[in-house]
């Protein structure tokens, strides 16, 4: 009998390609307002179904590379070319698009590890590279951040494949992998610098290689100032319109500021038990291995990013797939000085951390993306259709984000909104109920007060729907439990 092997299983890789379509068909709407209002916004407004005055101020100050936001144009005309109208199902397929880019990435970065991976470790990083429980989530993001870091996982997937021989087309790949992540995410020039100066410091690339590397990088930026310029419809150079609006004007700040050491620990703290590990895999791979070229990337980016006062977990995203390589590498580093007496504890604790991973890759396969507010939406446009509806809401609660800038994308003509002021505004639903099929949005952190109970009953209002199912409510509990909080509750009336 054959035994079973990850490396080289099919079967394994059919459970990847099924797990990665779960996830992008429930991880509906968006991790970040950017991921939409500055992409799927931006491509509405090109395919003329978007008012300017109801974009991001980022349209105007035209900071936004326009390569992302032209490839979603691309997929909406031709969508609505063969009759596809519906918004979940295009941002599914946007969603699926990444997945399927992401599954061929990995599967091709992961191959260039073997050489520097125990026989009996990488299977263990082959699954951590897929199953890593945040990992799907941030994959199948049509985002900035996730696209970028995939580019940026390509180049470094070129960097470890290369013999002594350095051809033409090596660099080129290399190249052009490198300069569309800066295109997809200006940050990640950082990643680029500390590469570029890796391939000068240590892998001693010769001048008329530089030459060829910084010119291809230097065309491929080139080229995204071109795109800039069609999108927005006149000469436009987005990475220096960026530079100049984040960080010599400082307007990135204004969405709030965080010390110094806000990324280590959202290192620690968000990815679970697996923070620690990150962390202390970093500091053996420092000790052990200072010219692996993941630290040489690594170090100005947090460096930098360090000291740029504004802060986002999300700004770590280009790096996650990078984490099963150092959680791996880092415990090869060490496995040779720990003790074979506790093989036992050892085998208790793979599994402990195999259940929390397995539970976590649970719940952020079964919930929408960030706050959930759009599968909400989603509820509504499957179960109601073209009636009449009016979604009543307290202020803060709509899923529909009708503040500026606007949610035109998931707009349903049918679906009117009104905002309460407070719960006690429930008295007037006879009146309201004369306009159509009326929705009630309350927050569950609402939801056991005793005045809201009688409201509900007394006003005939039924549960139909919540954002957070009671199981992954569970989960999120050792996870984030801040997310529970965001959970919306939809009741109907009869």
């Amino acid at each position: 009998m054959t035994k079973f092997k990850i490396e080289n299983s099919g079967y394994f890789l059919v459970i990847v390609v099924i797990v990665y379509m779960i996830v992008a068909w429930n991880s509906t709407g968006y991790h970040h307002w950017d991921e939409h209002f500055q992409i799927i916004e931006f491509a509405g407004f090109k395919a003329g179904k978007v008012q300017v005055s109801e974009l991001a101020w980022e349209y105007n100050a035209q900071i936004r590379s326009a390569l992302q936001p032209s490839l979603c144009f691309l997929l909406f005309k031709g969508m609505y070319a063969i009759g596809i109208e519906s918004p979940y199902l295009i941002a599914f397929l946007l969603r699926l698009i990444s997945a399927g880019c992401a599954i061929w990435v990995i599967n091709r970065f992961v191959e260039t590890q073997r050489p520097f991976l125990s026989k009996n470790l990488f299977p263990y990083f082959i699954f951590l590279s897929y199953f890593l429980w945040f990992l799907p989530y941030i994959n199948v993001r049509f985002s900035s951040e996730s696209w970028s870091g995939l580019c940026f996982l390509m180049s470094l997937t070129q960097v470890f494949k290369v013999s002594d021989q350095r051809t033409l087309n090596w660099l080129l790949f290399l190249g052009a992998a490198l300069g569309l992540s800066i295109l997809f995410r200006f940050q990640s020039a950082l990643l680029v610098f500390g590469v570029l100066i890796w391939l000068i410091v240590v892998a001693r690339l010769n001048y008329r290689e530089m030459l060829v590397l910084f010119g291809c990088i230097l065309v491929v930026l080139l080229l995204g100032i071109g795109v800039d310029s069609w999108f927005y419809g006149s000469p436009s150079f987005t990475l220096y319109n960026y530079f100049e609006a984040n960080i010599l004007q400082d307007i990135a700040s204004s969405f709030g500021t965080a010390p110094w050491y806000q990324y280590f620990i959202y290192i620690f703290k968000a990815p679970g038990i697996f923070g620690l590990f990150i962390i202390l895999s970093l500091l053996i791979i420092v000790l052990k291995n200072p010219r692996h070229i993941c630290l040489w990337a690594l170090f100005p980016f947090l460096l930098v990013h360090a000291v740029i006062p504004h802060k986002e977990l999300r700004f770590l995203f280009p790096l996650a797939n990078l984490v099963p390589l150092f959680v791996v590498l880092g415990y090869q580093y060490v496995s040779t000085s720990l003790p074979k007496s506790n093989a036992l504890a050892l085998a208790v604790g793979l599994f402990v951390i195999f259940c929390y991973n397995l539970c976590g890759l649970v719940a952020i396969s079964c919930r929408g993306a960030g706050l959930a507010k759009v599968e909400l939406t989603a509820y509504i446009y499957r179960h109601y259709g073209k009636q009449e509806v009016q979604l009543i809401y307290p202020e803060g609660a709509n899923p529909y984000q009708d503040i500026t800038p606007q949610n035109t994308f998931y707009r349903h003509g049918s679906v009117s909104l009104l905002a309460l002021r407070n719960l006690d505004d429930l008295k007037g639903l006879e009146r309201k109920k004369q306009q159509g099929k009326v929705l009630l949005v309350i927050p569950a952190e609402n939801i056991n007060k005793p005045a809201l109970g009688r409201l509900l009953e007394r006003e005939h209002m039924h549960f139909r729907y919540q954002t957070f199912r009671p199981f992954v409510q569970q989960i999120l509990r050792f996870y984030d439990q801040t997310l529970n909080e965001a959970n919306l509750i939809l009741y109907e009336s009869e």
